[in-house]
């Protein structure tokens, strides 16, 4: 308990002296979504990350073609073929069937992956325009609201970054 005391009373006295000395503490927030989408890079990002999911979207079709086209040719030659062929082909579909389905299944993971790929140097570089407009601009904190981690702030005591980050980057 006495330690408890101790520490509470350390850290009051931090925050007296600290505003004895005429030290404001300095708050500000940011939308970094609301930074992210107006950066120039994202254009770039936009294009690459929708040229990359129609690559993929043209694979699957291109698999799903050559697919469709194997069942019909099976579907019209099978009275006319002998067992054993009948079972290569009707093996070959179901390979077909499968690398299509986990074609399917990885699509997605590659998208997120090659999205975070192509967003991690504009989130860095988002940042890192954060901390040095936080720094220069003596900020105690910085509070990012697109996560809402945020119960509640006074607007009125809070300085909003963005424009000074978007200073910053010539945006």
């Amino acid at each position: 308990m006495k330690r408890f005391l101790k520490v509470v009373l350390a850290v009051s006295a931090v925050f007296l002296l600290g505003n004895a000395n005429g030290y404001a503490q300095k708050f500000g927030y940011i939308n970094f979504a609301e930074l992210i989408d107006v950066m120039p890079e994202m254009v770039e990002v936009r294009t690459n990350f929708e040229s990359f999911q129609k690559d993929l979207e043209d694979q699957y079709e291109s698999m799903a073609v050559e697919l469709n086209n194997k069942w019909n040719n099976f579907v019209k030659e099978q009275n006319t073929l002998s067992e054993a062929i009948l079972e290569l082909r009707s093996e070959e579909l179901n390979n077909l069937r499968e690398r299509l389905t986990q074609f399917e299944q990885n699509a997605g993971n590659l998208m997120q992956q090659e999205q975070a790929r192509l967003m991690t140097p504009v989130i860095e570089k988002a940042n890192e325009a954060i901390q040095k407009v936080s720094k220069d601009n003596a900020f105690t904190a910085v509070f990012e609201l697109t996560s809402q981690s945020l119960a509640y702030y006074d607007e009125n005591t809070f300085i909003n970054i963005l424009p000074l980050v978007q200073a910053e980057l010539g945006i």
